[in-house]
């Protein structure tokens, strides 16, 4: 953990130098000196504790067997289920859809067709009056 020191006094002293340059030629000196070494102090503070916090919960170190229970629950593996045989049904079965009947001639040459997954949801059988009316609603809401 000491290792990483000169960081933590850098980081107080630029603290230091910020609050002296923001209030340079408002104060006193000795209320310039005295808040400069409160932000020191508070800044350097502020960095041991994220220094340690980066330290002790983020850094996994390699070759640490004795506790390793101690990692279960920091990483995340996270695995999507293969889906690449319903993807390769459907493109199978509109691809056989749009084929053409074998007539042994290749003039007739397939055009490029996109994939149609299945809709959630359909749009074919809606009520007009029902379309009509959830317009007037929504113009309604904004015009108040």
């Amino acid at each position: 953990m000491i290792r990483g020191w000169k960081w933590t006094l850098v980081f107080g002293a630029a603290g230091a130098v910020l609050v002296i340059l923001l209030s340079a030629w408002r104060n006193p000196p000795e209320t310039i000196l005295l808040r400069s070494l409160i932000a020191f102090c508070a800044f350097t503070a502020i960095a041991f504790a994220v220094r340690f916090a980066l330290l002790n919960f983020l850094a996994s170190e390699p070759g640490r067997g004795e506790d390793e229970d101690r990692d279960l629950g920091r990483l995340v593996d996270v695995t999507v289920p293969d889906e690449g045989e319903s993807i390769t049904r459907m493109i199978q079965q509109q691809w056989l859809e749009s084929k053409p009947a074998e007539t042994g001639s290749n003039e007739d040459k397939v055009e490029f067709k996109p994939l149609e997954p299945k809709r959630l949801t359909t749009l074919d059988r809606l009520d007009p009056e029902k379309i009509a009316g959830a317009i007037r609603h929504m113009t309604d809401e904004e015009g108040r």
